[in-house]
């Protein structure tokens, strides 16, 4: 009898174990949250300085003409599973101080337009100094690029720019 009793815990036990194991085979692996800088040949720069200048990929209302607009591409050589999970940029404003900006406060991730992308949108005339931003399982050597800027005039406030208002390309 204590034979039998040994035999129905220790099934019982296996059993456990084995449900176990295989639950924790079933559960989905979680992507690690890893940190990447921008492109070192996208910094520094102003918006009127950078050669690629577009406001595509920044709604109209999110920018006003006395603002310049940032919009960065996540490249499929970055390796990272998904999209810019954020996006946050270091600029030196108009008097030498730094300025930390952020797509969750002052831009936005860009969906739906092939090329993952995000945008942060600043004061017109700021230069931006470096960038980083928050991806899934990048591969090591992975990096990000400032891909085109949306330059506005200091002083020039009024409602927005952009492709469906004819200030700019």
């Amino acid at each position: 009898m204590k034979l039998k009793q040994f035999s129905t815990t220790a099934s019982a036990t296996v059993l456990a174990g084995g449900l176990l194991g295989s639950l924790a085979f079933a559960a989905p692996a979680l992507a690690a949250v890893e940190t990447i800088f921008i492109n070192d040949g996208n910094v520094p720069t102003t918006a009127e300085d950078f050669e690629n200048q577009s406001c595509d990929n920044i709604p109209p209302g999110d920018i006003d003409n006395d603002e310049d607009g940032w919009v960065f591409v996540l490249p499929a050589s970055a390796g990272a599973e998904g999209n810019f999970i954020s996006v946050t940029a270091l600029f030196e404003d108009e008097d030498g101080d730094p300025q930390l900006l952020d797509t969750d406060n002052d831009g936005g991730i860009v969906s739906g337009s092939g090329d993952n992308k995000a945008y942060i949108v600043s004061p017109a005339g700021w230069t931006l100094i470096d960038a980083s931003a928050e991806v899934e399982d990048p591969d090591d050597d992975a990096f990000f690029n400032l891909t085109h800027a949306c330059p506005g005039e200091p002083g020039n406030g009024g409602p927005g720019k952009g492709p469906d208002q004819g200030d700019f390309e």
